[in-house]
């Protein structure tokens, strides 16, 4: 069993800067316009601020706010006005009339806080409105007998309170701006909560209730429910809902049927919250434009002998979709360039479980049951690597990859891949337990042991110990905020 969102490089996925300081201004005259990146706690938050006046100076008023990024702001700063609070300060600005400030949101005390900022610009006296932010918290969510626990993956804490278990859970998301939480219940509850709070429900909606899925992007926010009514021989067609931050937008679009079993990712968006694509029956991916609101395009996966698709990850500007044969067999690889429309069908020697990714241009496809996966670089499979065993499930970290493994003498072990070093025994004689989840920190939590009991493993030192006070359910999929 896995999680119901990939654990990717997507994970900490920064807004595109680059294409905000290179394009023409989307300022109004007078206007100052604040973008900002996702705020999570182990990534970059940037800030770019657009409308100012060339070469001249703007006021920075931050209320309250992370600690890297204050000191961000003081080491950028021509002139402290107030080093308290408010942290007030004239930074530069460049000849395109825009501020840009970056921070890596690498101390404790940085988890969880708040932004709370207002730009001034000195020579026109236009101000911005308040941009307020929280950092977002990498969490695994567990079921319980009880409730839906929440386990920060910076720290291994078991943070409080947690999910009601009242109506189940069938996704989570959260907002660009780190400050709302979207939980989906069964029946189509769609709530919204504060995530200062976590049990301060601030709006619910009704959806489909055949609605199973939500998926989201860390830019963007919210994107989408899938709703997958269910009936054999024949499944019916299937629907997605368009979503925001503040519930459903425009008509639902009509999917074909979604009842054959998606091992991995049914849904992935891209990082910028443009597109989608969606898994449907037949080996059948389809693309969504979440601006336009339409399907502009489908295509098929795999090839003839394929029978389900098995599961779908971004490796950078490419989509990476496996599909499993009959019995077993070997399955493939599809690969579509997101910029150039290419699609490759490569073969695999394995039957194929999930993918993992490990940065824009290397990924792994795990095998469903066996002692081999394959390496993905630059979309082209490259490598098979062997393993004393049945490899159970891999996660990133720091663009190499942690593997759980279950050697021949049955014994779990935690193994490191690294493009260039290779493959590594890390800790050996680890409790049983078959998933492995990492955040941005350099810890990884272990589930699946059939006593319930929850695992937190160093990736530094090997160092194991047991989360105290949560007994999860060992089959029962987990979630991943952010998405």
């Amino acid at each position: 069993m896995i999680g119901r969102v990939t654990q990717a490089a997507a994970l900490f996925a920064p807004l595109l800067l680059l294409g905000v300081l290179a394009a023409p201004s989307s300022a109004q005259a007078g206007e100052l316009v604040i973008h900002h990146s996702f705020p999570v706690a182990g990534s970059e938050l940037s800030l770019v601020v657009e409308g100012l006046q060339p070469n001249g100076l703007a006021l920075v008023t931050i209320g309250s706010g992370p600690p890297s990024l204050q000191r961000a702001v003081w080491a950028q700063a021509e002139e402290i006005v107030s080093a308290l609070d408010p942290l007030e300060a004239f930074l530069k600005v460049d000849s395109f009339g825009r501020l840009a400030v970056s921070a890596e949101l690498e101390s404790a005390a940085d988890v969880g806080a708040e932004l709370d900022m207002l730009v001034q610009d000195v020579a026109t006296g236009a101000v911005s409105e308040i941009l307020r932010l929280r950092v977002v918290t990498p969490t695994v969510v567990v079921s319980s007998a009880s409730s839906f626990e929440r386990i920060d993956l910076t720290s291994g804490s078991v943070l409080t309170p947690a999910l009601s278990r009242a109506g189940g859970l069938d996704g989570l998301a959260v907002s660009p701006d780190g400050r709302q939480a979207y939980v989906l219940r069964e029946q189509g509850l769609l709530e919204v909560i504060s995530t200062a709070a976590w049990n301060a429900t601030l709006a619910t909606h009704r959806l489909d209730p055949a609605s199973d899925t939500l998926a989201a992007s860390p830019a963007a926010g919210v994107a989408f429910a899938l709703a997958r009514p269910g009936g054999q021989p024949f499944t019916p067609s299937g629907r997605l809902l368009f979503l925001d931050d503040d519930g459903p937008v425009g008509e639902p679009l009509l999917l074909e049927p979604m009842g054959q079993t998606v091992a991995g990712e049914r849904s992935v968006v891209t990082p910028d919250g443009l597109t989608a694509f969606v898994a449907e029956d037949d080996l059948l991916v389809r693309e969504i434009d979440l601006l336009g609101r339409r399907s502009p395009n489908v295509f098929t996966a795999g090839r003839g002998g394929d029978l389900a698709i098995a599961d779908m990850a971004l490796e950078g500007s490419r989509l990476l979709v496996t599909t499993r044969s009959l019995d077993g067999r070997a399955g493939t690889l599809t690969v579509l360039d997101l910029l150039s429309g290419r699609l490759d069908v490569q073969p695999l020697d394995i039957d194929p479980g999930r993918i993992v990714v490990l940065d824009d241009d290397l990924a792994l496809v795990l095998p469903s049951a066996s002692s081999a996966f394959h390496v993905v670089e630059a979309g082209l499979v490259t490598r098979r690597v062997e393993g004393a065993g049945v490899w159970l499930d891999a996660a990133a970290h720091a663009g190499a990859a942690v593997l759980l493994r279950r050697d021949d003498a049955g014994m779990v072990n935690l193994d490191r891949f690294d493009p260039l070093a290779g493959l590594s025994t890390f800790v050996e004689g680890l409790p049983p337990a078959d998933r492995v989840v990492t955040g941005g920190f350099s810890l990884a939590v272990l589930l699946g042991d059939p006593t319930g009991q929850v695992w937190l493993v160093n990736l530094d030192s090997g160092d194991t110990r047991r989360i105290m006070d949560v007994l999860a359910d060992p089959t029962a999929p987990f979630d991943l905020l952010p998405q």
